[in-house]
């Protein structure tokens, strides 16, 4: 029966999403160096750092510590190892990517509308990392992510008129929903006290 080391591995993992929420920052730089810096686009820049440091929060804040702790209580590692480390945290990636690249668009021209693929990229990218967090819970704790779920279906809500508003409007929608999230998981850690370690996080807020 194969172990790890269980602060090695989720450590690796995570060094990746920061790596791919890093890019992302990067291209957001980019697409706001690439005009002139008028205030629209100042205020979309901002935003869209908002965003990359709310998908940040969510991760690193709770889930992380909840994938440790499911590693060093799980018999078999590669219970976890195989379905949360190679197929969740590949979605996480893929998500984060997909939101660079909505997000390059949006700075680059806030003002007007999004045409449907940067639109589908943009907010089905965050509907799809918070949901992943919801195939995670299920696979490590056999419980369901309902604030996460929840938080993913209503990113789904802001699609139909994704492309009918600015992509600047698409962008604070987001955000909101994405800080809104993090400021819920926090009062419902807070209101329901601590616990040693991360079984707080795992058994009753993220995964």
């Amino acid at each position: 029966m194969v172990r790890f080391d269980t602060g090695h591995l989720p450590e690796r993992f995570g060094l990746f999403l920061i790596i791919a929420l890093g890019e992302s920052v990067v291209q957001i730089g980019v697409a706001a160096s690439g005009g002139a810096l008028t205030g629209t686009r100042l205020v979309a820049t901002i935003a869209a750092y908002a965003l990359a440091c709310s998908l940040w929060w969510v991760y690193f804040v709770f889930a992380a510590s909840a994938v440790r702790h499911a590693l060093a209580e799980a018999r078999i590692h590669a219970d976890v190892v195989r379905p949360v480390f190679s197929y969740g945290h590949l979605l996480f990636i893929c998500a984060i990517i997909a939101v660079a690249v909505g997000l390059a668009e949006v700075v680059a021209a806030p003002g007007t509308h999004l045409h449907g693929g940067p639109a589908g990229l943009l907010v089905g990218g965050c509907a799809l990392y918070l949901a992943t967090f919801g195939y995670t819970r299920w696979r490590m704790f056999r419980s369901v992510s309902w604030t996460r779920l929840g938080a993913a279906a209503v990113c789904l809500t802001v699609l139909p008129v994704a492309t009918r508003v600015s992509g600047l409007a698409v962008v604070l929608a987001l955000v909101v929903v994405t800080v809104a999230l993090n400021a819920l998981e926090a009062a419902v850690v807070r209101r329901r006290g601590t616990l040693p370690g991360a079984i707080r996080e795992a058994d009753e807020v993220s995964a």
